[in-house]
């Protein structure tokens, strides 16, 4: 868990995943208006963090060894990153097609699988909180998709949020469960 701890740093690092993913929201709607290839955009962007991340890292013991460690590390690394890949393209299609702040909520509210996940097998604290925002995330995000001028929903607005939610909720309980294992 990259914030273990409360304080500064977790603030921080809150604060800049809040603007990060906020950000790209925003990058999605860029490429969309300059027609650039989002498949492209997104390939080259994993490329380029994947290269700086081994040569930035305060670590680099660390990142070959996970290198070395064998090919089932390897087809789980590649799993994961083929996932990221797809679902970001998915994030961009959903940021053009049914717009950034139904977008947003979506991504927001798919934290509910990785939530559960860690309830049921590694026995985290279910408190009333985490209740209250399982109670709250379907309604909120039902919110974001019916708008009053069009009284119903579309496909798109439909099965993007699905791919999204199930996407990033999935991708985030296997980043969880390799970072347990």
């Amino acid at each position: 868990h990259c914030c273990g701890n409360t304080g500064t740093p977790f603030m921080l690092h809150l604060l800049l995943c809040i603007l990060c993913s906020t950000l790209i929201l925003f990058v999605f709607k860029i490429v969309d208006r300059l027609k650039t290839g989002l498949l492209e955009v997104i390939i080259i962007n994993y490329l380029t963090a994947f290269l700086l991340g081994g040569l930035l890292t305060a670590d680099r013991n660390r990142f070959y060894q996970l290198l070395s460690d064998g090919p089932a590390v390897m087809v789980l690394a590649a799993a994961i990153g083929m996932g990221l890949i797809a679902t970001f393209f998915v994030i961009g299609t959903a940021t053009r097609e049914i717009g950034i702040g139904v977008t947003g909520i979506t991504g927001r509210v798919s934290v509910v699988i990785p939530i559960t996940f860690s309830v049921l097998f590694y026995q985290e604290p279910f408190s009333l909180l985490k209740l209250a925002g399982f109670l709250l995330a379907p309604a909120a995000l039902f919110c974001s998709l019916y708008k009053e001028d069009k009284k119903q929903l579309n496909a798109a607005s439909i099965y993007l949020p699905v791919l999204l939610f199930t996407g990033m909720g999935g991708l985030d309980t296997a980043v969880k469960y390799v970072q347990h294992e």
